[in-house]
C-alpha cells in the first residue's frame, strides 16, 4: 500500500440546497462533502450543512481520518486539508487477559492495513424483526499477513511483553469503531440522496444515526441504535479489487409492505476489495414525486453509478 492515488474523476458541485439537509436551519450554511474530502470525495453539495450538525459529522469524520484509516491514507497520500503526515502510528498489542498496549511505531515499520465491518442485510431489507443480538458483523483486512505482521513487530511485541509481564496473543495495526463507520456511512447516503433527488423527496430515516452523541450519553441513544439496525447493512461476502475505482455510490427503490424507500449503496475502498453497504436513507415522498421535476430527478438516478474514480 506504499502508493500515491490521484483522483481523475471530475469534480462534481450539485445545486445548492439553501437549508441543512440534516436539521433544515437555513442560516451560517457551508458546503458539505458527500464522501469525506479526506477519504478522497470531491462531490459537493453546496450550502447544505449548518454549524451545530457540522461539528457533530466533523467529529466522527475525524475519527475516521486521523484515527482509523490515518496509516492508509498517509501511506496512499489521500487528499488532506492539512498534509501533516505523522512519523509514527499506533499499533495496539492485544495481552492474554484481553487488555491493550497502545504502542507508537516508525511509519516506515508500520504494517499498514485496511479495516473495516462487513454487515449482513439490514433489518427492514431482511424482513427479520429488529433485535439488537443477531446483528451479523464480519471484520474484514485486507494487508500484509497476520504472520509478517508479528515478525516486523517482534521486537516491540517482546518490550510489551517484559513491561506487561503478560503475554501478547494478536497484533491490531489498524482497528474501526462500528459506531462512526456507520455514522459516515449514514452521511454519506443521506447527503447522496439529497443530491439526487431533493431534499423533500423523502421522509429521512437515518439523520438520527447521524446527530446522535451514543459516547456522550445521548437520551436518544436508543433510537439511533434502533435505526443503525434496521436501516443500514451490506454484505459479508468477498470482492475482487477494482484498480480504477475509490468508491461507488448508487441509488435503488426498494418496496416494503407497499411503501416505497429510496436505498443508496455503497462500495467504499473498491480499490483494495473494501466493503459494499446499503443504507435504507428514506421513506419517498409520493406526493413530491407526482411534480414533474422531482420524478426526472429519481429517474435519472435510479440509472446512476456515481464514481471516484482513481490512477495509483
Amino acid at each position: 500500500m506504499n502508493f500515491e492515488l490521484e483522483i481523475v474523476s471530475a469534480p462534481v458541485n450539485y445545486d445548492a440546497v439553501g437549508r441543512c439537509i440534516y436539521c433544515s436551519a437555513t442560516e451560517h450554511l457551508s458546503d458539505e462533502h458527500i464522501v469525506p474530502l479526506s477519504l478522497g470525495g470531491n462531490w459537493v453539495l453546496p450550502g447544505a450543512s449548518c454549524p451545530k450538525c457540522r461539528d457533530v459529522t466533523g467529529k466522527f469524520e475525524l475519527e475516521l481520518a486521523r484515527h482509523f484509516f490515518w496509516s492508509l491514507r498517509a501511506k496512499m497520500r489521500f487528499p488532506s486539508r492539512k498534509a501533516d503526515w505523522p512519523a509514527e502510528f499506533f499499533v495496539d498489542f492485544i495481552l492474554e487477559d484481553d487488555s491493550e498496549v497502545r504502542v507508537k511505531v516508525p511509519v516506515a515499520r508500520h504494517p499498514t492495513e485496511l479495516f473495516l465491518y462487513k454487515l449482513g442485510e439490514c433489518a427492514l431489507l431482511s424482513g427479520q424483526p429488529f433485535d439488537p443480538d443477531t446483528r451479523f458483523l464480519r471484520p474484514w483486512r485486507n494487508g500484509p499477513p497476520s504472520e509478517l505482521v508479528r515478525a516486523v513487530l517482534l521486537p516491540y511485541e517482546a518490550e510489551v511483553t517484559r513491561l506487561s509481564g503478560k503475554r501478547v496473543v494478536g497484533v491490531s495495526p489498524s482497528r474501526v469503531a462500528l459506531w462512526p463507520l456507520c455514522q459516515a456511512l449514514s452521511k454519506m447516503a443521506h447527503a447522496y440522496a439529497v443530491a439526487e433527488l431533493g431534499l423533500f423527496s423523502f421522509r429521512p430515516l437515518v439523520t438520527p444515526v447521524i446527530l446522535n452523541n451514543v459516547r456522550g450519553g445521548d437520551p436518544t441513544n436508543g433510537i439511533a441504535i434502533e435505526a443503525m439496525q434496521r436501516y443500514i447493512g451490506g454484505s459479508v461476502e468477498r470482492f475482487e479489487e477494482h484498480d480504477e475505482v475509490l468508491h461507488q455510490l448508487a441509488l435503488r427503490v426498494v418496496q416494503v409492505e407497499g411503501k416505497d424507500y429510496a436505498v443508496v449503496d455503497l462500495w467504499l475502498f473498491a480499490l483494495l476489495g473494501g466493503a459494499k453497504y446499503h443504507v435504507v436513507v428514506g421513506e419517498l415522498n409520493n406526493e413530491a414525486l407526482r411534480d414533474a421535476a422531482p420524478s426526472r430527478a429519481l429517474l435519472a438516478a435510479l440509472g446512476k453509478v456515481s464514481v471516484a474514480a482513481v490512477r495509483s
